[in-house]
């Protein structure tokens, strides 16, 4: 039987966060106070991954991994993994860059 899931290169840590924010997404929807005191309290726990992203950047800024990792939510180590399949990115002279857009745009592809 072949896995249903629809983002084959999720690794097992990046299944569970998906999970966990479409469950906070109902969550806001149905009862937004109740989501907005869990939202605070992971943040005191330093969960912030679960929050919302605001991006901050234009669609041509090009950010450094870790960056893009802060953005994501996920590790260093998920970036380069992506970077690997396929996501795109700079060498420069500061060393590998990845292009706002171009980050926007695979996690949009991935579901993100």
């Amino acid at each position: 039987m072949s896995d249903p899931w629809p983002w084959s290169g999720d690794t097992p840590a990046e299944k569970a966060r998906r999970v966990a924010r479409s469950y906070r997404d109902r969550l806001e929807f149905a009862d937004p106070d109740a989501c907005a005191r869990l939202d605070r309290e992971m943040t005191r726990l330093g969960q912030r991954w679960v929050l919302p992203t605001v991006a901050t950047y234009t669609e041509d800024d090009l950010l450094p991994a870790d960056l893009v990792a802060d953005y994501a939510h996920v590790s260093l180590k998920a970036v380069y993994g992506w970077r690997k399949r396929g996501m795109p990115s700079i060498t420069t002279p500061d060393g590998i860059r990845f292009r706002f857009g171009d980050v926007r745009r695979w996690l949009g592809r991935r579901g993100a």
